[in-house]
């Protein structure tokens, strides 16, 4: 199985259908992915510097589904509150029920932010994560 995520139509709103062997590398690969809907290419452009920024997140979960929308909520909310752009992540711990991010960040710009998409939330609706004989998938629809 290939990891990676492709943009997946919906009517009002935008989703992502993600791909991966593992389940650590589908919550990667969905991030992003939600990075990619909001700042297309982003991440090429971008440097991380001696001086960048890290920041550690940490979420528990029942579910995987769980896991998912709290751990994309969560990189969002850090994102909308530090006005900080993530390029690079390490994941630390990563279980059905927990998962332990390190994340290097960079500076968000005005040019960057007024060429963003925003999303307002990660939805429930049509969220789905699941283990499959060829690795783990995931689809996401977020709020914009």
């Amino acid at each position: 199985m290939i990891n990676g995520f492709e943009e997946i139509d919906h009517t009002a709103d935008v989703g992502l259908r993600v791909f991966a062997c593992s389940l650590d590398e589908l919550v990667m690969q969905a991030a992003r992915g939600m990075l990619h809907l909001m700042l297309e290419d982003a991440g090429s452009a971008l440097q991380v510097t001696a001086d960048g920024e890290k920041l550690q997140i940490a979420v528990e979960a029942e579910t995987p589904d769980e896991l998912l929308h709290v751990w994309l909520s969560e990189l969002l909310f850090q994102m909308t509150v530090t006005g900080t752009f993530p390029v690079d992540f390490t994941v630390e711990t990563c279980t059905p029920s927990e998962l332990r991010v390190l994340i290097d960040l960079v500076p968000l710009t005005k040019d960057m932010a007024a060429a963003a998409t925003e999303i307002k939330a990660v939805t429930w609706h049509g969220l789905s994560v699941e283990q499959t004989a060829d690795g783990w998938q995931a689809q996401v629809i977020f709020d914009t």
